[in-house]
């Protein structure tokens, strides 16, 4: 029932679905562990007869969404800071709240999600999501920013930026000896151990 409640879509399939849980349930020995595997067998059967359904919701959706839903399929946990995209996939009803838990509305359309969608498209939705982040929001300005000020020390204050740039120099020459001096450490401890 849990499966069959989101949409008319859905809804329609119920009369069907127990129709088959009755038959499975009826055809198979009683000494089997029957409810698990026939519950998972109706499942893949709704999200095989839903696919399309499933697809054009899944079109609907932002990336934003999308990427929301993604996660919350993967591993049952969602980043809750995105609140206007997790408000809207709520009143949409694909995100359900069981217990204080927040879930898929079925797990048909969760194995849609982690088998029919293909990892070519989730990887495209989560470097876009990443790239429309705080971050790439804040990263142009910032470097803009810092150039000014570059610019700004290199025409007023020539002096303390030519000290600035023999600093910065002197630092790059000395880490190749730094490293050369350990990299001698590392060598003689090994002839050391090899000797014994």
């Amino acid at each position: 029932m849990e499966e069959t409640q989101y949409s008319r879509f859905l809804h329609k399939m119920q009369q069907v679905s127990l129709r088959f849980l009755n038959e499975e349930i009826a055809a198979r020995p009683p000494e089997e562990e029957t409810t698990a595997q026939v519950t998972d067998s109706l499942i893949f059967k709704l999200q095989l007869t839903s696919q399309y359904f499933y697809m054009d919701i899944w079109q609907s959706l932002t990336r934003e969404e999308k990427f929301i839903l993604y996660d919350l399929a993967e591993d049952g946990l969602v980043n809750s800071s995105d609140d206007f995209n997790m408000s809207m996939l709520i009143c949409k009803g694909l995100i359900t709240k069981r217990d204080g838990v927040m879930m898929l509305f079925n797990k048909s359309f969760r194995n849609f999600i982690l088998t029919a969608i293909g990892e070519k498209e989730m990887n495209r939705i989560k470097q876009q999501v990443k790239d429309n982040g705080k971050w790439g929001n804040l990263k142009t300005p910032m470097n803009i920013a810092i150039l000014a000020i570059l610019v700004f020390l290199f025409a007023s204050q020539q002096e303390a930026y030519s000290r600035v740039v023999t600093y910065i120099t002197a630092f790059g020459a000395a880490i190749p000896a730094v490293l050369k001096v350990f990299s001698m450490f590392g060598s003689s401890s090994s002839n050391t151990q090899k000797s014994e």
